[in-house]
């Protein structure tokens, strides 16, 4: 298992609200068992938390855990590359076999027979 380089007191300092509260033996065991949990230690870097925790205990509760890996997800997730492709060469024409007023609104029918496929 690759050894965590992260600094366990910044760690801590990071996501709890009062630092001058700080339990930091409870807290310190807690950087423990995330770490454990999730041992990625770019996921912890890159962790943002839009408010500030009383205590890292509340990551092993149901809404932590949900939260963590959720973010765990996202943080892995690898999509593939979007393929493009040419629009030029489709075989959908304008079949322009009746004159519609386009102010006037077209029903299902007359929209649909606007477009046809090419005839080869």
């Amino acid at each position: 298992m690759k050894s965590i380089n992260l600094n366990k007191k910044e760690f801590v300092k990071r996501f709890i609200k009062d630092s001058s509260n700080i339990l930091w033996p409870r807290e310190m065991k807690m950087v423990k068992s995330l770490l454990k949990i999730f041992p990625n230690e770019d996921f912890w870097n890159n962790l943002e938390l839009k408010f500030k925790l009383n205590s890292l205990c509340w990551f092993l509760s149901d809404d932590g855990r949900k939260f963590l890996n959720t973010e765990y997800k996202k943080f892995n997730l690898n999509l593939p590359e979007v393929k493009k492709f040419k629009i030029e060469n489709n075989n959908i024409a304008f079949e322009n076999k009746k004159t519609y007023d386009l102010d006037k609104a077209l029903n299902l029918r007359e929209f649909l027979n606007l477009w046809q496929k090419k005839t080869f």
